[in-house]
C-alpha cells in the first residue's frame, strides 16, 4: 500500500511539471510584440553590462568580433588580473571587518496580525484578470556563484544568455509566469531587472488597471537607492571561509556596533526547489495544512486585516498564478536554529536557558511557546511583494537566509543628529507609514540594498528598519534572537514600541522577559574572559527591573516566573552604576549628548568582583 501510495504521489508530480511547462509556454505566446521588443532590449543592455563589469574586474579587452566561450591561457594577461583582483576585494573584505567606526542604522516581515480568525475558506479573496489556476511546481532558481570571479568559465563569454548571469534577469522566468504580462519592469542600480508589484483588475469603467500601483511606486523608489558595498558604514560583510571562532565574534562586534552582517554563500541550498514536491522532500511540510496569509489585494483595501485561509499546496500551486499575490509569515518548516557556528550569538539559549535551569526549573512551569519558536520560522512569497519599513518586535535580533529567490533587502539608518531618543518613536512611525513616500525621509536616512541569493545569510541588530522586495517566488527561513552585548539596540527598540509598537513592528514575543531574566542570572557566572559594555548592561538589568515600563503599546503583559531572583541581581548592578532609582536610570539611557545607538566602554574589572560576591551569595543560599 505504501509503494502504491508513492507511485501515485510521484506520478501527480510528474504530470504537474508537464502541465506547468505546457502552462508557460502559453504564457508566453501572449506576450506582444512590443513586449517581445522589450525583452529584447533589456537582454541586449544586461549584456552590455556583464561585459562591462568583467572587464572592471579582470582588465580583459574585448573586440567585437570575438567571441567563444574557451578560457584563457593559465599564464596569460587575463589570469594575472583575475588574482590581482581577487586578492584586492580581499584586502577590502578585511580592512572592512576592521573598520571600528560606529554606525547608527536603525528589523521579520511585518504586518502579521494579533488574532488569527477561524478558518473560512469562503474569505479566499480573488481579484479579476489573470486568474488562470496554474499548476503547483515553479521554476528551478538558478544557481548563483560565490562571487562574478570565481566562476570563470564566464570569463570571454560574449553572447548574453539571461540564465548566464541570474544576478541580473528577474523578468524572464517571472513574467507571463509568475505575474501578469502587463506588469511593468524595472532596472536597480545594481544593474538588476525585475518586475514591479502587479495585480491586474478591472475598475467600474470596464478599463484594466493595476490593483498594487502604490506598491509599484514605492519599490521604484527603492530601485534607485545605492547597492551596499563592502566600505559600508551599515554592513559588515565577512567571508564564510574565516574561522569560526573569528567569525562569530566579528558578528557579534560588528552587531554590537550597530551594524548587519552578511555572508555571502553561507548555506548549501543547491538543489532546492520551491515546489510542493520539494517541500515534502526538503522539510516533509503537510500539502494539506491551513495556514493564515497575506493576501495583497486585500491590503489594498484594509492594510490592517489582509488575512485569507488557504493551504500549503494551493499557496504553492499558486505561485504560477498571476491573479493571486500573496505572502505566509508562519510558513511551516521544522524548528532549526540559526546555523553553525553563529548560533552561539543566541545569548537567550545559549546562555539564559541552557545555564540557568539548575537556578530556576523549569518543571512544573507555564512557559510562553513563542521562547522557542521564535527562533525559527520561515517566509513564503509570492513574487512581486513589498514590505514596507519596519523592526522585528521586541528589540529581538534577526537571521534569515533564502532558500530559493531572490531579496531586495534595504536597510535605514538614521543620519540626522537632531532626530533625538523623545523624537525617534514619532520618525520612525513616519518613515514605515504605507502613504509615506521613500524620498522625503532620505535627507534623514541613509539607505542600502543588499541583494540576497539563496544561500546568502544576514544576520540584523535589534531595532534595525528595513523594507524588502520580492520580484520573484521566494522562501526564506530565519529566526529571532537575544544577544548580551546589543541589549542597548533592544531597549532602544522596546521604547520606541511602548508608544508606536502598532505602526512600526510585528507581533510581539511574550517570552522576552522570561528570556532576558534568564540571562540576568547567568551576570554572576560569567568568566572575566566574556567583555561587557556599559551601556548594554545597564540596559539589560534596566529591562528586567523596570520590565512594566517596557510593555508594547497594545501588547499584553508577560508572565515571568524567574523576575524575583533576576531582579535582584539586575538591582545590585544599577545599584553598583548608581542607577538606583527609575529616574536615574532614565537619566543615564536618555543623555540628550549621549550617542542613543553606543553600546558604551567595556566594564572595568570592579564589575566581575560584584559578580562574584552575587555568585556567593547564591551558592550559599541553595
Amino acid at each position: 500500500m505504501a509503494k502504491r501510495t508513492a507511485d501515485m504521489i510521484q506520478s501527480e508530480l510528474e504530470r504537474s511539471r508537464e502541465l506547468s511547462k505546457n502552462r508557460k509556454r502559453k504564457q508566453r505566446s501572449l506576450m506582444t510584440p512590443e513586449q517581445k521588443e522589450e525583452a529584447k532590449t533589456r537582454d541586449r543592455e544586461a549584456q552590455r553590462r556583464s561585459r562591462q563589469r568583467k572587464g572592471e574586474f579582470t582588465g580583459a579587452k574585448k573586440s567585437r568580433g570575438y567571441k567563444t566561450t574557451s578560457l584563457p591561457p593559465p599564464d596569460s594577461a587575463g589570469w594575472v588580473a583575475v588574482d590581482a583582483a581577487l586578492k584586492c576585494i580581499q584586502d577590502t573584505n578585511q580592512l572592512a571587518s576592521l573598520d571600528p567606526s560606529p554606525s547608527m542604522n536603525e528589523h521579520r516581515a511585518a504586518d502579521a496580525g494579533e488574532c488569527i480568525p477561524p478558518i473560512n475558506p469562503e474569505l479566499e479573496f480573488e481579484p479579476s484578470g489573470c486568474l488562470e489556476d496554474r499548476p503547483r511546481n515553479s521554476p528551478l532558481p538558478p544557481t548563483i556563484p560565490s562571487s562574478p570571479l570565481t566562476d570563470l568559465s564566464e570569463f570571454t563569454v560574449d553572447e548574453f544568455d539571461p540564465s548566464d548571469n541570474p544576478r541580473l534577469d528577474f523578468v524572464t522566468d517571472v513574467l507571463g509566469v509568475q505575474v501578469c504580462v502587463n506588469a511593468e519592469q524595472i532596472e536597480w542600480t545594481s544593474g538588476q531587472h525585475s518586475i514591479l508589484p502587479y495585480l491586474e483588475v478591472e475598475n467600474d469603467d470596464g478599463k484594466v488597471e493595476n490593483l498594487l500601483m502604490h506598491d509599484q511606486q514605492y519599490v521604484q523608489g527603492l530601485a534607485r537607492l545605492p547597492e551596499s558595498q563592502p566600505s559600508s558604514s551599515l554592513v559588515l560583510f565577512l567571508d564564510r571561509h574565516m574561522k569560526k571562532f573569528d567569525l562569530v565574534n566579528a558578528a557579534r562586534d560588528g552587531l554590537s556596533r550597530n551594524k548587519a552582517v552578511v555572508v555571502r554563500g553561507f548555506l548549501d541550498v543547491d538543489g532546492f526547489e520551491f515546489t510542493m514536491a520539494g517541500l515534502v522532500e526538503e522539510f516533509n511540510t503537510l500539502p494539506n495544512r491551513p495556514m493564515e496569509v497575506h493576501d495583497m489585494g486585500k491590503r489594498v483595501h484594509d492594510f490592517s486585516d489582509p488575512f485569507v485561509h488557504t493551504t500549503v499546496s494551493r499557496f504553492v500551486r499558486d505561485i504560477e498564478n498571476p491573479g493571486v499575490v500573496r505572502v505566509a509569515l508562519n510558513f511551516p518548516l521544522p524548528q532549526l536554529a540559526i546555523p553553525p557556528p553563529f548560533e552561539k550569538l543566541d545569548d537567550g539559549l545559549c546562555l539564559g536557558w541552557a545555564q540557568t535551569q539548575g537556578l530556576v526549573p523549569v518543571d512544573n512551569q507555564l512557559l510562553p511557546g513563542d521562547i522557542w519558536t521564535v527562533g525559527s520560522w520561515a517566509i513564503a512569497h509570492h513574487a512581486g511583494i513589498v514590505t514596507y519599513p519596519h523592526h522585528d518586535a521586541e528589540g529581538a535580533g534577526t537571521y534569515a537566509i533564502p532558500l530559493s529567490g531572490i531579496k531586495n533587502w534595504v536597510l535605514f539608518a538614521i543620519k540626522d543628529q537632531q532626530i533625538t531618543r523623545q523624537r525617534l518613536p514619532r520618525f520612525l512611525a513616519n518613515l514605515s507609514h504605507p502613504d509615506s513616500r521613500l524620498d522625503e525621509f532620505l535627507a534623514q536616512v541613509d539607505a542600502e540594498t543588499i541583494h540576497l541569493y539563496p544561500g546568502d545569510l544576514i544576520i540584523m541588530p535589534p531595532g534595525q528598519m528595513h523594507s524588502v522586495y520580492t520580484p520573484v517566488a521566494s522562501l526564506c527561513r530565519g529566526g529571532n534572537f537575544f544577544n548580551l552585548d546589543t541589549m542597548h539596540l533592544m531597549e532602544l527598540s522596546r521604547f520606541v514600541d511602548t508608544t508606536k509598537a502598532k505602526y512600526v513592528t510585528n507581533q510581539a514575543h511574550m517570552g522576552t522577559l522570561e528570556t532576558l531574566c534568564r540571562i540576568v542570572l547567568t551576570l554572576p557566572f560569567l568568566s572575566r574572559a566574556r567583555k561587557l559594555y556599559k551601556r548594554s548592561l545597564i540596559s539589560l538589568c534596566g529591562m528586567v527591573v523596570h520590565h512594566t515600563k517596557y510593555n508594547a503599546r497594545g501588547g499584553f503583559k508577560q508572565r515571568c516566573e524567574s523576575i524575583d531572583q533576576a531582579t535582584d541581581i539586575a538591582q545590585a548592578v544599577l545599584a553598583y552604576f548608581g542607577l538606583n532609582t527609575f529616574q536615574l536610570y532614565t537619566n543615564f539611557i536618555s543623555k540628550p549628548d549621549a550617542d542613543m545607538f553606543d553600546r558604551g566602554e567595556v566594564v572595568d574589572s570592579d564589575v566581575y568582583d560584584l559578580f562574584k560576591d552575587l555568585r556567593i551569595k547564591i551558592t550559599t543560599t541553595q
